[in-house]
């Protein structure tokens, strides 16, 4: 059977950052899904409908009335939402789908590796962990350029305040070194990981972002640390 698409109306249009935008889609009335955290939406302009783009919700399966998706200038469809698309616009929507799921089990923790709008899943992630007031424990190491480009920081570091299990991590790849940073600085590497996974045989790790970022933590995780792949998840963005 063909995928049912709704048309939702934009409810709030909210800018993260100069290059970054998150709508809210209105669920319109007696629309209820059942979906799960972590996965995809895929959407479209009503006035183009040959060209679509799946895009990781930034809400939670927690969150009724409404899908989140946080959207970098990236693309055709990256840059006419960042630019344009405001409360009221309307966007049709196909169905979440997608096995990027968080693994909520007692006694696990979950080490999420980021780059750019790639954090934007793990939102998500430890939204619902919070909500719930589960004891997984949820590590998001998160590589930007510079601090002007970490997406939902103070959400973040809210979030961590509310749920002693969070921990939230972030390392700059090109300030200059008289930039007052007090955290920490370069690459993602083995090391950083590996202090901030406390127990490699019950760590589920995931990894999001574009394809050589998802691709360097699946060696690192891999080949370095020697966890094996099925410990593994990965969400590739173009």
């Amino acid at each position: 059977m063909p995928k049912e698409i709704i048309e939702m109306p934009v409810e709030s249009a909210t800018v993260e950052l100069p290059d970054t935008k998150t709508i809210r889609l209105q669920w319109p009335a007696g629309h209820s899904p059942e979906f799960k955290t972590g996965q995809f939406i895929t959407i479209y302009w009503p006035d183009t409908p040959t060209y679509k783009r799946a895009y990781s919700l930034s809400s939670c399966a927690l969150d009724r009335g409404f899908y989140e998706v946080t959207v970098k200038r990236e693309g055709k469809m990256g840059t006419r939402i960042v630019d344009w698309a405001k409360p009221g616009d309307k966007f049709c929507v196909l169905p979440p789908a997608g096995k990027f799921l968080p693994v909520f089990e007692p006694g696990k923790q979950l080490v999420c590796i980021a780059g750019g709008s790639g954090v934007t899943p793990f939102r998500a992630f430890v939204r619902e962990a919070t909500q719930r007031g589960l004891d997984t424990k949820i590590t998001v190491l998160y590589t930007v350029r510079t601090t002007n480009d970490i997406i939902f920081q103070r959400e973040f570091l809210d979030l961590a305040a509310q749920n002693t299990n969070f921990t939230f991590l972030v390392t700059c790849t090109r300030l200059h070194p008289e930039d007052a940073w007090t955290g920490h600085r370069g690459r993602i590497t083995a090391d950083w990981v590996r202090d901030h996974a406390h127990d490699l045989a019950n760590t589920v790790f995931y990894a999001c972002g574009p394809n050589p970022l998802v691709e360097f933590a699946e060696h690192l995780v891999v080949q370095e640390l020697g966890v094996p792949k099925e410990q593994m998840r990965t969400e590739k963005w173009g």
